[in-house]
This record gives C-alpha cells, structure tokens and sequence, in this order.
C-alpha cells in the first residue's frame, strides 16, 4: 500500500495518493509520513498540518520523517506556534536531534522570525553538515545578519564541510549587503577554483549585484557580456 501510495507521491499525484491511503486498512508511521511529505511536496503546507494532527489523533507516534515534514510545512506557512509545539514534543519524548530534525527547526525557526532560537538549534546539532550550514547562513543573511552569516561561513570552511550551489548564494548575498567587494570576488573565485563547481546564473546574478551595488558599474557590465550563462 505505501509502496503504492509513494509511487503517485512521487508523480505528484497527491490526489490519488490521499484516496488509497483513505482506503488502507491498516497504517502506520510510514504510510503516515509518506502523504504529510507528500503534501509538502505539492505545496499543500496547511494539509500537510492536518495530517501531522490526525496522526496523533489515530494513536501514530510521528517518526522523524514526519516531525521534518511538518517542520517543513510551518517554515512555509510561518506557523511558529505549531512548530514550537513540535520542538517542545521532541523535548517532551526524547526525541534525539539528528542532522535532519536539527536543520528542519532552524530553517523553520529561521523562516518564522526566531533567529536567535535557530541559532541554539544549529549549535546543538552534532556533525553538522552542508544542509545544516546553509540553512543558517540562509536564515542569518535573510534577516540582515549579514556579518554572521560571514563567519559561520568561514567556521564551515574551517571544519571542513564544503558548501553546495545554495550556500554560495547566501554568501555572495551577504558580501553584496556589506560591500565586501574582494571577499565576494574570493568567494565566487573559490566555486571553481577551490571546490571545482560550475557558478550557475544565480552565483553570477549575485556577483553582478556585488560590483553593482559597489558602483563598479563597468566590471558589472564585463561580468554579464563574459558569463557563459544565459
């Protein structure tokens, strides 16, 4: 059934997916997370809610890949009461914090106003990764902390765990609000010479945006004639 279920997930057919799953005569944790992650998917954020309530309702224990989704659907909605009751409920069932369950609340704490809290969630995460890093760079740069998006930026760099696509474009952001020209310039220097990524047009938009704001109008100009992106 689930099987089944996560197949029209997949295709994106939410419809079809929440009639079987209306239909199954048994279900579990991860038939139950399968349509909550379903309909985040498909954007379907306040459904997504309901079905996290129902869960508990029919007597389900959420496993952690239905606490992510639900997670996910209160970053996307703002609804920082029911994300905060999340959290406490983790707290109040011993619910470890891995890497997924950490970066979902930052993100979700982040998305809703609560910067301060996503930075006690980042530091308790253990190994943060690359996921876990730029949800918070993200978050810092969104909310004006450009100065500490910079030097989590540099902490990464530090521990060695290389950034991805996004990263980058939080950053870039972040040099482009404080008009750090050259270390905007090392930094997307370093998404080809250091960690041997192609920048994509996003990376080149912030770059232009960097010189732009600068008042280096011309090099803003040469970027756009040379980049080899549409």
């Amino acid at each position: 059934w689930t099987a089944v279920i996560n197949g029209y997930v997949k295709r994106g057919n939410i419809g079809f997916a929440k009639e079987l799953f209306d239909q199954m005569p048994e279900k579990n944790a991860v038939s139950w997370s399968t349509m909550i992650n379903g309909h985040v998917q498909s954007g379907l954020f306040l459904e997504a809610l309901e079905m996290f309530d129902d869960m508990q309702v029919a007597g389900i224990r959420p496993n952690h890949a239905a606490i992510v989704g639900a997670l996910s659907a209160c970053a996307f909605l703002g609804a920082l009461d029911q994300g905060r009751w999340i959290h406490a409920y983790m707290k109040r069932n011993k619910i470890e914090l891995d890497r997924a369950l950490g970066t979902a609340l930052v993100d979700m704490y982040a998305k809703c106003g609560c910067i301060e809290m996503a930075c006690h969630v980042f530091e308790d995460i253990p190994r943060k990764d690359v996921l876990a890093y730029t949800s918070f760079i993200s978050g810092l740069a969104n909310h004006g902390e450009s100065a500490r998006a910079m030097q989590v930026f540099n902490r990464m760099e530090s521990e060695g765990v290389g950034p991805n696509e996004v990263t980058f474009i939080c950053v870039l952001n972040a040099c482009s609000r404080m008009g750090l020209v050259e270390e905007g310039l090392r930094i997307f220097e370093s998404i080809k010479g250091v960690y041997g990524m192609e920048p994509v047009v996003q990376h080149y938009g912030c770059l232009v945006d960097l010189l732009g704001r600068a008042g280096m109008l011309e090099q803003a100009r040469k970027v756009v004639k040379e980049m080899p992106v549409k």
